[in-house]
């Protein structure tokens, strides 16, 4: 799609492209505050998720397959990663993907628990029970910018600068990004 790509060419926020893009229809001079996602989170929702998830001594780590090179660590960073927390008393919670035919394109790491259907919002409330998620690729990055975890954005091919989410109207509050090599 030519408007992804030349969103992604632009020096600015992706958010901060999108928003010029839409200044002659009047959109501007949007406030970082009004940038951040807000998602309010139902009550039997958040519960579900507590109760199976207790506690906050964990890290989500958005480990999948490789579906594209310039979107994944390598499966033994993936493998290190989770068996280095795990060592650490840290619980690891792999939030997998399927694709449009159910194909689950998880990571499967021993000892790490593995979550592949998750509404968006249960991702969310999940997101809210861990300290902090990892991800390569911007989609589980800019969902866990709706949460109050920490991020770590592994970037190869664009800057973390334009692509961590807005959250308390701060580009990047509480997330880092790692720019790697593809």
């Amino acid at each position: 799609d030519y408007a992804y790509a030349w969103y992604n060419l632009q020096r600015d926020h992706q958010t901060d492209a999108i928003i010029k893009a839409a200044a002659p229809f009047g959109l501007n001079d949007v406030p970082n505050l009004a940038k951040s996602i807000d998602i309010v989170i139902p009550e039997d929702i958040n519960s579900k998720i507590k109760e199976r998830y207790p506690g906050t001594n964990r890290v989500a780590l958005h480990a999948v397959e490789s579906f594209g090179e310039s979107k994944t660590w390598p499966p033994e960073y993936w493998h290190s990663l989770a068996t280095k927390l795990m060592a650490d008393g840290i619980e690891v919670v792999l939030i997998g993907r399927r694709d449009w035919y159910g194909n689950d394109s998880t990571l499967y790491i021993p000892g790490a628990l593995v979550e592949t259907d998750l509404s968006f919002l249960e991702t969310i409330a999940l997101l809210n029970q861990c300290r902090v998620m990892v991800a390569g690729d911007t989609g589980p990055i800019q969902l866990a910018g709706a949460s109050e975890c920490g991020i770590v954005g592994l970037y190869s091919v664009a800057s973390p600068e334009s692509k961590l989410p807005y959250r308390h109207g701060e580009l990047g509050w509480n997330a880092i990004g790692v720019e790697t090599t593809c």
